[in-house]
């Protein structure tokens, strides 16, 4: 009886270690299937996190680029702002000593006529025979008398107005053709240019006669392609004699006021 209890024991036991090994090997597959699974799983996330990170390092690329054009382009522009900028202040300060240098010939002009006027009430009305020019140097034409500057004779604009009125006369006005042709004419053998009262100061672009005021374009002989204003800087005008013809002739040009040529002065008529 024992004998027989130990043989259903014993078969008892490998009849559960059978099971209990066949469980295990079950257990172990299915373990080793769900991490296959999880494994995959993983494997294609960190496949899809390397994927992003990838396209973000490229995004981060082409912003990096963009970044350096602009950092390339605002440095570009610093440098054509500061050109300019220096450009502008070296203009800027050359026209305001231009300024500065013609307020002092004209503060200088004034105070010149000031003292001669302190001298003489009407210093222009003085009878011809009375004039720092004597009458055989003048040129006599139709519209009157007039004096043509020596060759060692050359002022800026101002100061050949100045000089004009110191001896009684007034820098020239050419208001008719006919006056500007024997005017001209008798000029012919000269080469120097020479002022005239002609200019735009204070009226940019719109000519007129300083002498009385009259406006220029009631007649005018331009050379040709003026006046020009060259630099901004041409206010009054000369006689130059052109080249534009066959033979050369005398004819308008606007130039700097502050440039020394000879001058024609007019003698000033009295009722």
């Amino acid at each position: 009886m024992k004998f027989l209890l130990a043989i259903l024991v014993l078969n008892f036991i490998s009849t559960f270690a059978t099971c209990s090994a066949q469980t295990v090997t079950e257990s172990s597959r299915q373990l080793s299937e769900d991490a296959s699974t999880h494994c995959k799983q993983d494997v294609n996330f960190v496949k899809a996190a390397l994927k992003f990170c990838e396209k973000i390092i490229i995004e981060r690329a082409k912003s990096e680029k963009k970044i350096r054009q602009c950092e390339r382009t605002v440095k570009k522009l610093n440098k054509t702002l500061k050109t300019n900028r220096k450009q502008c202040s070296n203009q800027v300060k050359e026209e305001k000593d231009a300024c500065d240098r013609g307020l002092i010939e004209l503060q200088t002009v004034n105070q010149q006529l000031a003292n001669l006027n302190a001298d003489c009430d009407k210093p222009c009305n003085l009878p011809i025979s009375k004039l720092g020019k004597p009458m055989e140097k003048l040129i006599n034409v139709s519209s009157g008398y007039y004096y043509v500057s020596k060759t060692f004779e050359k002022e800026n604009w101002y100061l050949a107005d100045f000089q004009c009125k110191l001896n009684g006369f007034k820098l020239a006005s050419l208001e008719t053709e006919e006056e500007h042709n024997e005017i001209t004419k008798a000029l012919n053998k000269e080469i120097d240019d020479f002022w005239i009262s002609g200019t735009d100061l204070g009226s940019e672009g719109r000519f007129y006669w300083a002498a009385n005021g009259k406006s220029v374009m009631n007649f005018a002989d331009f050379e040709f392609g003026q006046p020009d204003n060259k630099d901004g800087k041409e206010h009054c005008l000369r006689l130059k004699k052109s080249r534009v013809q066959l033979m050369p002739v005398y004819r308008w040009d606007d130039s700097n006021c502050g440039s020394k040529f000879r001058y024609i002065c007019e003698v000033i008529t009295t009722d």
